[in-house]
């Protein structure tokens, strides 16, 4: 089963690989955005909530055919195990993949005409990933980027702890086979064993519903993770953030905080968080949950948030977790290729700089600078066109940061093979610039 699924992935991944993003999934974040509660009463944290539509829509991108150039050459050296990681993991996944501490799981369970395995694991002792292999002799049922894939009533430890699937990636292989990738995180924020038993039970994969049961055991693999409890706590005027613990691996960096603030302001409510080493290297976002808010003594509100972030580079020694507010697009920005370099303003917040395109057989990669307050959000929208402003549009890999020089910061970003002798656009968003909280700014040593 391991070699054909093994030649079915690559033929599929390269048969995507020109698949643009599916206009759907704008459309489903401009219309999500516009229907966000505006009650404060909610306490819905509205910049936490757009990343959380963000990685709902990402599964469906997938799901779409949309699949990275990367990705297609990655799997045809990829051994089986791990191969699903490479191919669908978020870049924590995929470094601590590449680390070799992935764990072969391979269990399967039959309902309905469908089998479900199980084929890979990996914890870092805070969350985790489980590789997914979903098969059958007849049709499977189509995917959908408005629902979960796979339903379960509860995933639980033997401990009793609960566990939620904080995102999902879904493609298909072939007609009857699907891969995909779950993340899951703790419901309750306890300290977890190194080693335990999983139990859950798939009650519905898209459409059908059924029972797909698995017992799997896991196991932290990742002997360098370090937890720290630092509870460091900054205040300004009357919004207190408090750095409650945080976990450095391979797998990723994860930041706990607690923020408190009068029920009737905003500051804390509107925040999010741009983490940097000590030299000026930031980590990227990948995911992120927080709590209801809860009443303390003189009618302030408290909230607690779990962020993940990609790893910490090995030669650093602290991370830098700057609050800011703003970073909002108001609009477009289109500029066609004549000559390089060519720079594009993004609004108040800065700008991006092409610097070269390179045209292969199998892919097109964008080396770009970024000049402004929040590199990441700044590289990540970045669309090859061709065709002009109605023309074909094709989505990248999100980029990957590749040297930081001052206030300026290379990245390039990996799109479908385009023609060389057409004429080439790109399109990236007009940005509100981000207003950082320096008096809340926390410090952390981790080495």
């Amino acid at each position: 089963m391991e070699k054909k699924l093994d030649r079915k992935i690559q033929q599929r991944l390269a048969e995507g690989s020109s698949s643009e993003l599916p206009a759907i999934v704008e459309s489903r974040i401009n219309q999500t955005l516009a229907t966000l509660p505006k009650r404060k009463s909610l306490r819905i944290r509205k910049p936490l909530l757009i990343a959380s539509v963000t990685l709902l829509i990402t599964g469906g991108i997938i799901g779409s055919g949309f699949v990275s150039p990367t990705m297609a050459e990655a799997l045809k050296t990829m051994p089986m195990l791990g191969k699903i990681f490479n191919s669908l993991g978020d870049e924590g996944v995929q470094n601590a993949n590449r680390k070799g501490f992935t764990s072969s799981v391979k269990q399967s369970a039959t309902d309905q005409g469908i089998t479900l395995t199980i084929s890979e694991a990996l914890y870092d002792g805070t969350r985790i990933s489980l590789g997914i292999i979903e098969e059958t002799k007849g049709s499977l049922p189509p995917l959908s980027n408005r629902e979960q894939r796979y339903k379960s009533s509860s995933y639980q430890d033997k401990q009793g702890t609960n566990w939620w699937v904080n995102n999902e990636n879904v493609t298909h292989v072939d007609a009857k086979q699907n891969i995909g990738v779950l993340n899951l995180q703790p419901v309750d924020d306890i300290q977890q064993s190194d080693s335990f038993t999983l139990h859950f039970e798939v009650r519905q994969i898209g459409t059908i519903k059924g029972k797909w049961a698995f017992t799997i055991p896991i196991k932290k693999t990742d002997p360098n993770v370090k937890k720290l409890t630092p509870m460091i706590t900054k205040n300004m005027n009357n919004t207190s953030l408090t750095l409650t613990s945080a976990a450095v691996s391979s797998r990723g960096t994860e930041i706990k905080l607690r923020t408190t603030e009068p029920d009737n302001e905003n500051t804390a409510f509107n925040m999010s968080y741009q983490i940097m080493d000590e030299h000026g290297f930031p980590l990227a976002f990948l995911s992120g949950s927080g709590g209801t808010g809860i009443s303390t003594k003189g009618d302030r509100i408290a909230m607690d948030y779990t962020f993940f972030y990609t790893p910490v580079r090995e030669n650093a020694k602290s991370l830098i977790i700057k609050p800011f507010t703003g970073g909002n697009s108001f609009g477009e920005a289109f500029a066609e290729i004549n000559r390089l370099p060519l720079t594009i303003k993004q609004g108040d917040i800065g700008s991006i700089t092409i610097k070269k395109v390179e045209f292969l057989t199998n892919k097109t990669i964008l080396h770009y600078d970024v000049t402004g307050n929040s590199p990441y959000n700044q590289a990540g929208p970045v669309w090859l066109v061709q065709g002009g402003k109605s023309g074909k549009k094709y989505n990248g890999n999100g980029g990957k940061l590749t040297g930081v020089k001052g206030n300026t910061y290379s990245f390039i970003q990996e799109y479908p093979a385009l023609k060389k002798d057409e004429d080439i656009q790109v399109l990236t968003y007009k940005m509100h610039d981000v207003k950082f909280y320096k008096d809340l700014e926390i410090k952390l040593p981790i080495r």
